[in-house]
């Protein structure tokens, strides 16, 4: 494989997780750089893999309880290419099976009724890790926010500097309206917002993400597939630092 044909091997790669939302907002822009000087081919097959990943997971939530397509995971696991020898090059593969993986866990989640709930991974480097609303709340260094929302009910917002996690949680929330979604958002002191879940009904175990003390979490009502960003007034908005 040449190295042209390797540098579009891994942009291809990074549309998965992109697709997710699970990359920090710094590699979101290198990964938009890269896009913006790569070839028109390259570029249009990124888009497809982010487009199709996304629609799929839109599918799985829209149907009853039922398994996920049998092709998904091996579909996913293709697009990874194991031909790169070298000791960095197998911390690339197993970091973008692993994210592969919870690409499928989320698929089957979803497909399990579990369509409310959204789980955004936080990548650092080689790492990805999911944790649980529950267990963020549970840290000996959890501090918790009470949040009335304007459309009524409340939100707890948990951080956990141990984790670098924030868990938001839901109390006596309405669903959102027909045709819409409540989308959580994560935002940069520099103003840039990052999706941290797109809910077409009020899930119950609550949405857990990456932060920085300096981010702000906020809820907009958006259209049922969600927004690059935010185009409706903040119902609801919690520093985290």
């Amino acid at each position: 494989m040449t190295g042209t044909e390797t540098s579009r091997a891994d942009l291809l790669d990074l549309a998965y997780p992109f697709a997710m939302d699970a990359v920090a907002e710094i590699e979101r822009r290198r990964i938009e750089n890269r896009l913006a000087k790569t070839d028109s081919g390259t570029a249009a097959a990124f888009a497809a893999a982010v487009h199709g990943i996304r629609e799929t997971l839109a599918a799985l939530s829209a149907t009853a309880a039922v398994n996920p397509p049998p092709t998904l995971e091996s579909k996913i696991l293709a697009a990874i290419d194991d031909s790169r020898p070298g000791a960095r090059r197998r911390r690339e593969i197993l970091a973008r099976r692993r994210l592969a993986q919870l690409v499928v866990a989320a698929a089957v989640a979803v497909a399990a009724g579990a369509g409310a709930v959204v789980v955004a991974e936080r990548i650092a480097g080689s790492h990805a890790a999911a944790v649980t609303a529950d267990q963020v709340s549970r840290q000996p260094d959890a501090r918790s926010r009470v949040i009335e929302l304007s459309v009524g009910g409340r939100l707890t917002v948990s951080t956990s500097d141990r984790l670098g996690a924030v868990a938001v949680t839901f109390d006596a929330v309405p669903a959102p309206p027909p045709g819409r979604a409540y989308q959580l958002w994560v935002v940069t002191p520099a103003g840039t917002p990052r999706s941290a879940g797109v809910l077409t009904g009020v899930p119950q175990a609550g949405v857990t993400t990456g932060f920085d003390p300096a981010d702000v979490v906020a809820v907009t009502i958006e259209p049922a597939k969600g927004s690059p960003r935010p185009t409706s007034p903040q119902i609801a908005t919690v520093t985290l630092g």
